[in-house]
């Protein structure tokens, strides 16, 4: 019998320090067909702390497994634009390569970057704004179908809600 994915969350959770266990957690879901793939945008601060990059990783493995569908990463924390490029090398590290990747604001804030400014992956892509990122992911997908996880500042899905409330309303669910 198929578990819901509040199930596969706790899971996860009980084993997130333990980064092998995410995998077989996940795979205890038997996706039925009448499931959805999750739908997520993603916003992020990568590098500050070790989360953003542990969310990446069980991204991956929930797209790996038909259960989520990054529809986009937007990164904040001043320097917005470095942080743009450790989740593109992440990104593309997990096999995440169509993932798009969007500059944010810096949240009203800034971080240090010196324990990634060096890492051979840090891409130096250019990048879309995540504004304008997630207004496209938003008028592209069907109604209330996607998911925003805020993993960082309020300020860039504020923002977003507020240029266009009655198409965020119409798409988020």
């Amino acid at each position: 019998m198929a578990q819901n994915l509040a199930e596969v969350e706790q899971n996860v959770s009980v084993c997130s320090t333990e980064y092998g266990c995410m995998e077989s957690a996940v795979a205890k879901w038997q996706r039925s067909a009448e499931t959805e793939v999750a739908q997520v945008l993603l916003l992020i601060d990568p590098g500050q702390d070790l989360d953003d990059e542990l969310l990446l990783l069980l991204l991956s493995v929930l797209d790996k497994h038909g259960i989520a569908e990054c529809r986009g990463v937007v990164t904040t924390l001043g320097p917005a634009v470095l942080r743009a490029g450790l989740a593109r090398g992440t990104l593309d590290g997990l096999g995440l390569t169509q993932v798009p990747v969007g500059v944010g604001s810096d949240g009203g804030a800034s971080g240090s970057t010196e324990l990634f400014e060096d890492l051979e992956y840090l891409s130096t892509a250019t990048f879309e704004d995540g504004q304008a990122l997630m207004r496209r992911v938003l008028q592209e997908a069907a109604p209330r179908s996607i998911t925003f996880v805020v993993a960082a500042s309020h300020r860039d899905i504020k923002d977003c809600m507020a240029a266009d409330e009655a198409l965020f309303q119409e798409k988020v669910g």
